[in-house]
């Protein structure tokens, strides 16, 4: 019997190793070990082919023509459908589409200060000053035919306001007048001849605590004159009360008349014009601290008590508008520079403030005068046109354009009033008064918020929403494509070198 185990059975020995026996693999000397190839991965011609779902199947071997060409197919509509999306929201980004939307509908109301109220008297002469008037503004030797046509020059100046100059036109354009009256300073006149507020002033009371209306009520030039203001950032010494007082402007602290500003207006008849047929009352104006002039006023006659009711409505813009321009996003922000948008020095940018600059540059064009009490408005001066406004309308006058975008953050202030009449057994013809109460009526107010409806991280996050959409790919998948991009390229310069 044979047994096979007991054979002798060859053994691949190699005897130059110098572990002899123990080794049977081949010994490689070593000049030929260093020439040996790393050990990298062979060159695969499917670069990762399950980066994109699919793409394995157009080159996998041994598979159908049929399954390549569809899956081609299916591969060039999955393209074409992310290049169409990707296009569609690159011009959606191009639009740069500003929305508005309700930041909060509860902001408390002591966040915005309490506006600016000015208080314009219709007639701007107080003719009790007649006497001191004459002897500042006309020489000690002055003849009778100078002291009437100084008074005829007050009667002018008693009622002129932005859009009635006729009497003051008629006035210069006399050739008789003395030489002495026509180079008085007009600006000078007024500002002297103006009511002071101890004049018409009885009683001021603001949140619920008496004050001194001489200290909250300061004489400001503005788009009807000079006026008393209360709560506004425009004169010098308004500039220095808020260097000297960090809550001003004032804030209110809730709503209703308790919370409100309050006032007496009372006016004698020893300060009127002797037979004059002009009606003892005042136009009031609410608006920013910054602002010039505003274009809405209410009128208060005497013998009424008005509840002025405000209702404040914010809007900001916000920051990431900054990349559209100031035309496309239809506002200006304050610390931003234009050429185009005129403001007023030493002032942020506000709507009528760069409508007011823009009535005083056409004066100045027009003209070749300025009115420092306030701008001329008279003929084409005394209308403003929106520009493109002949497009849409069929107005045929001429008239001032003036492009000015809104502010970025601005506050309108939506006001309603509510006048009635004294009682019968109140009346006192003889001493004309005027009542006022202007409050918030609610505690909160509505903030509104525009920005962009698309910015750059939209665009970038719905980008990588087609790509899982069409191609199920994602930034894993493109690092796995440069990673196998480069390691082929480790790979053919290896083989290169060796």
């Amino acid at each position: 019997m044979i047994y096979p185990n007991e054979l002798v059975r060859y053994k691949n020995t190699n005897f130059e190793h110098p572990k002899g026996l123990q080794i049977f693999s081949a010994f490689l000397s070593q000049s030929r070990r260093h020439k040996r190839k790393p050990n990298l991965p062979k060159k695969n011609p499917s670069i990762c082919k399950e980066c994109f779902h699919g793409i394995q199947y157009i080159w996998e071997p041994g598979a159908r023509w049929s399954v390549r060409i569809f899956w081609c197919l299916v591969l060039v509509i999955a393209f074409a459908g992310c290049i169409t999306m990707y296009t569609m929201l690159t011009q959606r980004h191009h639009d740069q589409v500003l929305v508005t939307i309700v930041d909060t509908p509860r902001l408390p109301i002591y966040e915005i200060p309490f506006p600016a109220v000015a208080l314009c008297p219709f007639n701007h002469i107080n003719w009790i000053r007649l006497k001191a008037a004459e002897e500042k503004f006309l020489p000690h030797n002055a003849t009778e035919e100078m002291h009437k046509a100084f008074y005829e020059l007050l009667v002018a100046l008693d009622n002129v306001n932005l859009s009635l100059l006729v009497n003051l036109a008629n006035f210069v354009s006399r050739i008789s007048t003395p030489t002495v009256v026509q180079n008085i300073v007009l600006q000078d006149l007024l500002q002297f001849m103006a009511f002071r507020c101890n004049e018409v002033f009885t009683a001021c009371r603001f949140d619920e605590t008496e004050m001194d209306c001489c200290k909250i009520f300061v004489r400001e030039h503005t788009e009807k004159g000079v006026c008393l203001v209360f709560n506004s950032l425009l004169s010098e010494e308004s500039r220095i009360k808020q260097l000297t007082d960090v809550f001003y402007p004032w804030r209110v602290r809730g709503a209703g008349e308790e919370s409100s500003l309050s006032f007496i207006l009372r006016y004698n008849a020893s300060l009127m014009r002797p037979n004059s047929t002009h009606l003892f009352k005042f136009s009031v104006m609410i608006k920013e601290a910054y602002e010039w002039g505003e274009t809405l006023y209410h009128i208060l006659y005497p013998f009424n008590h008005n509840d002025i009711r405000v209702t404040p409505i914010m809007t900001e813009t916000s920051s990431n508008a900054r990349a559209v321009s100031p035309e496309q996003r239809k506002c200006l922000f304050s610390d931003e520079k234009s050429d185009k948008y005129e403001r007023i020095d030493g002032l942020p940018y506000n709507k009528l403030n760069c409508l007011a600059q823009c009535q005083h540059r056409y004066v100045m064009k027009h003209c070749n005068c300025s009115m420092p009490i306030f701008f001329h408005k008279i003929h084409v001066f005394n209308y403003l046109k929106a520009p493109q406004q002949d497009l849409y309308i069929n107005d045929t006058r001429r008239g001032m354009e003036c492009d000015c975008v809104d502010d970025c953050l601005s506050v309108v202030f939506l006001v309603a009033v509510n006048a009635q009449g004294f009682p019968s057994g109140y009346i006192n013809k003889s001493v004309p008064e005027i009542i006022a109460h202007i409050y918030y009526t609610q505690n909160t107010l509505t903030k509104y918020e525009a920005r962009l409806e698309f910015t750059n991280m939209d665009l970038w996050a719905y980008f990588g929403g087609v790509l899982g959409l069409c191609l199920g790919a994602s930034m894993l998948s493109f690092a796995e494509i440069v990673y196998a991009m480069s390691l082929a390229e480790v790979v053919e310069l290896t083989d290169i070198q060796v």
